[in-house]
């Protein structure tokens, strides 16, 4: 029981160290291009109205919702991680960022109707965000789980 505790949050942690990468990359590289983008705010559309993802209580919102889903795929990577071993860490990080991409701007995206979804710049800043934050996670996972001795 223990065990699964410790994973838990491991892979809690680690999701959103993964998650807090990410965004930084993300803000960043919206700092340094001139079009605008999906930045990690337009996750806050799944919960209040459009238009209202910029003010401050939407981002407030969009980050929360923002480390809850990088915790909870943390919890599913723990796991991951656990049943294929410790080899290859940064590998398995990218493979698990480039679906993190598909599922969330490939299908997510097509749901909220997103307006950048055929943009060509954002997907592959989005791409580079969702595989550092796979990474990110992998890496932190690993570092975590040897310190706990798991």
């Amino acid at each position: 029981m223990k065990d699964t505790i410790d994973r838990t949050v491991i892979g809690a942690v680690g999701g959103i160290m993964g998650g807090l990468a990410s965004a930084i990359s993300l803000e960043t590289f919206g700092i340094f291009i001139e079009k605008s983008y999906p930045k990690v705010m337009h996750i806050a559309l799944l919960f209040i109205p459009a238009g209202q993802d910029h003010t401050f209580g939407g981002k407030l919102i969009a980050y929360f919702a923002q480390f809850t889903i990088a915790s909870l795929l943390g919890i599913l990577y723990v796991n991951i991680f656990r049943l294929t071993g410790r080899d290859w860490a940064t590998t398995k990080g990218l493979i698990f960022g480039a679906a993190t991409w598909i599922i969330i701007f490939g299908i997510m995206g097509k749901l909220l109707n997103l307006p950048e979804q055929g943009d060509i710049t954002v997907a592959f800043i989005l791409i580079i965000g969702h595989l550092i934050f796979g990474v990110v996670t992998s890496w932190s996972v690993y570092w975590l789980s040897e310190k706990a001795k798991l």
